[in-house]
């Protein structure tokens, strides 16, 4: 039970709640018993506020009576020694009296001081506190003041604290015990969908990687682990296709090169025609490189990205084919509109993604004829002047092992491939269209 997860929330959060209950009545109770005159002044200034209420004025902005409500009028009749009040002009002359001929309250010996606003008297051998309050605007101001008995607040005082403390101890005791009962039925209805999660992934295994949690019921706050662990699931599902891909390509792609080099092999005793062989043997090991490429760059772990310039990976990559093109008698124009900041991204995959399709369009274009790279901000152009692509290849272009019917050139069909799978891992958008000239590669990133 220790290792309950429902079992540790709910004695935080009720220790947690005891604690504060606790600091509350603490609290509450230091104030009452160290700081007894708050409650003496805040029942004054009460009082105060009851009587300024009711205070009615002639015509001329003189005060002629106080309206005491009915629940209040005792206190000044049963209590006459514990409770009064006057109301004085600035001087100190008396205008309204809880009793009559009350004259203004001031402390033993001294005179009237309008500037005194609390002070003790005592009365018949009890002590009173004596609040003055000001009542009116500063040209027509008169002053009322509200004496009330000591005995009388600390009567009252012990009264409400004992009231106080019995009450706070049975809401305490009644609310822990209904708050622990509502946390632990809110947390058993909460943790059922991690139950039920937990069983689903149970029942996952390598030949049921295609099962996905679902979200239904879950909490919000569970949303990003649910959808990581499916995302981890979605990957390595991807990883074991990508791996049987592989294997299935290979077999099949190795098969009729390494049967034709082994025929060629037994068939000539002198070997006098090696070109054949070696063509064979050449196109092979392109196939072999390109299977272990699009391998490697089918699982997005194998990516390094960093902060990257774009248009410095082109001009590497135009760099690094001038030589090709200048051999098959074409010309790479690179052409720097405008150039863009730096990206994430990885600069050895996106130079792989620029040359296989600068070679693809330096092998459509005819010779004298220009292979132009356009670089503007989130976009790179490659732009050829071969024949096109046929609208009925578009949609085909970027499929593994796919070639064109009736193609001549050399090639296992696997170059745009892994250039999409290059983009994809990036974010980014490739798409081939044509134009006036020829074909154009379209690589689109967010700015």
């Amino acid at each position: 039970m220790t290792n309950s997860l429902a079992l540790r929330l709910l004695l935080t959060t009720v220790l947690a709640l005891a604690m504060v209950f606790a600091i509350l009545t603490l609290g509450i109770g230091y104030l009452l018993h160290q700081h007894p005159d708050l409650l003496d002044a805040h029942s004054l200034q009460e009082e105060a506020d009851m009587l300024i209420r009711g205070l009615r004025f002639d015509p001329a902005g003189r005060p002629v009576s106080i309206t005491i409500p009915n629940q209040a009028q005792w206190l000044y009749t049963a209590l006459p020694d514990d409770t009064k009040y006057r109301l004085l002009d600035t001087r100190g002359r008396p205008l309204l009296s809880s009793e009559p001929g009350g004259q203004a309250l001031s402390p033993a010996g001294k005179p009237f001081d309008p500037a005194l606003r609390q002070f003790e008297i005592r009365i018949a051998g009890h002590a009173l506190s004596v609040h003055t309050f000001d009542v009116g605007p500063p040209h027509n101001r008169y002053l009322l003041q509200v004496a009330g008995s000591l005995r009388l607040g600390d009567v009252l005082r012990r009264v409400f604290t004992m009231q106080a403390e019995k009450a706070l101890t049975f809401n305490l005791s009644l609310a822990l015990l209904i708050f622990a009962a509502v946390l632990f039925c809110v947390f058993h209805h909460m943790l059922k969908p991690l139950r039920r999660a937990s069983q689903e992934t149970e029942q996952i295994t390598p030949r049921s990687l295609g099962v996905r949690l679902t979200l239904d019921s879950m909490p919000c706050e569970l949303y990003p682990l649910i959808e990581s662990f499916n995302d981890s699931l979605a990957r390595l599902e991807k990883g074991f296709q990508v791996q049987q891909e592989f294997l299935a390509a290979a077999a099949h792609e190795l098969k009729t090169p390494l049967t034709l080099l082994r025929a060629g092999i037994e068939m000539e005793d002198k070997l006098e025609d090696k070109s054949a062989l070696l063509r064979e043997a050449d196109l092979m090991a392109r196939h072999v490189q390109q299977l272990l490429q699009l391998a490697e760059l089918s699982e997005i772990q194998n990516y390094q990205f960093a902060p990257t310039t774009l248009a410095s990976v082109a001009e590497e990559t135009v760099g690094y084919l001038q030589r090709r093109a200048a051999m098959a008698g074409v010309e790479i124009e690179l052409i720097l509109e405008q150039k863009p900041d730096s990206t994430l991204a990885d600069a050895s995959a996106v130079f792989v993604l620029l040359k296989n399709i600068l070679e693809n369009a330096i092998l459509h274009t005819p010779q004298q004829g220009t292979v132009r790279v356009l670089i503007r901000e989130g976009e790179i152009r490659i732009c050829d002047q071969g024949p096109g692509i046929q609208p009925q290849h578009l949609p085909h272009l970027f499929t593994r092992f796919w070639r064109a019917p009736g193609n001549r050139y050399d090639g296992a069909g696997l170059g745009l491939a892994i250039c999409l799978e290059i983009a994809q891992a990036h974010g980014w958008l490739l798409q081939a269209i044509n134009n006036d000239e020829g074909a154009i590669f379209k690589l689109r990133w967010r700015a």
